[in-house]
């Protein structure tokens, strides 16, 4: 790592290559599908590991499912070990992941992966306290984590609409289009790839492909984390892959 110097470590040696407060995105607007605190909390409301809480007993065992959702900011390798700075949908100063996978990465998750811009989403993680005394999370799995290839405030505008839309298609009631958030009471187009996303006009959907494109392959395990809430909790889920889908969905491989 350039300016490692060895002996004591300094203050800004266990911060990183950049003070983290310097990384700071603005807060999540308020009431999208991924600012519930029970289940989407920030790390600020994430449960302390062998502290009693709703989401956590004192023996660590999930008492419900929740998902840790925050922006990476930066990524860097220090002393053998991948790092990561990320901030939760408050807005709240930026918290560090560390890397202590003991699974193999499932392909594009690793910490390799980890770009600044993108989200990470991570189930059934507590606050943990590292070695410098600073409160962070340690990454033990790589199995409980998926990456939405886009910013936070991207990626909850989208599980906002798609879960908006998959109850709608139980109900009955309107959808809404992906492009101009326009309520549409008529036949309603969908994204030829994903099926998820809904749009107005053949022009509305051209105009958003930019912005949808990023997230289209994964729209499917996006509606899965945005439904996370209604799971019936009898266990902890082994994998976010084992996400329950939500009974509103069009899903391609169901065609």
């Amino acid at each position: 790592w350039p300016g490692f110097r060895s002996g004591t470590l300094s203050d800004a040696d266990l911060r990183g290559p950049t003070d983290p407060r310097s990384l700071s995105r603005a807060p999540v607007p308020a009431g999208g599908a991924l600012c519930n605190q029970r289940y989407f909390p920030s790390f600020a409301r994430l449960p302390h590991l062998g502290d009693e809480s709703e989401q956590m007993g004192a023996d660590g065992w999930p008492r419900q499912h929740w998902c840790f959702v925050a922006e990476i900011l930066e990524a860097y390798h220090f002393l053998h070990r991948w790092f990561a700075y990320l901030q939760s949908n408050t807005g709240e100063e930026p918290c560090r992941i560390a890397d202590y996978g003991e699974d193999s990465p499932v392909t594009g998750r690793g910490f390799e992966s980890f770009q600044s811009g993108h989200t990470l989403c991570v189930l059934y993680c507590p606050r943990k306290v590292f070695m410098d005394g600073t409160p962070g999370i340690r990454l033990e799995a790589y199995r409980t984590i998926y990456i939405f290839k886009d910013s936070l405030v991207a990626v909850n505008a989208e599980a906002t609409k798609l879960l908006f839309n998959a109850d709608s298609r139980i109900n009955g009631g309107p959808k809404r289009c992906h492009g101009c958030d326009t309520l549409v009471h008529t036949k309603i187009l969908r994204c030829g790839r994903c099926a998820l996303a809904a749009y107005c006009s053949k022009d509305c959907q051209r105009a958003c492909w930019p912005a949808h494109r990023k997230l289209c392959a994964d729209a499917d395990m996006l509606l899965r984390v945005a439904a996370l809430p209604r799971a019936p909790f009898t266990r902890p889920l082994g994998r976010i892959d084992d996400l329950p889908r939500h009974p509103g969905g069009n899903y391609p491989s169901d065609h």
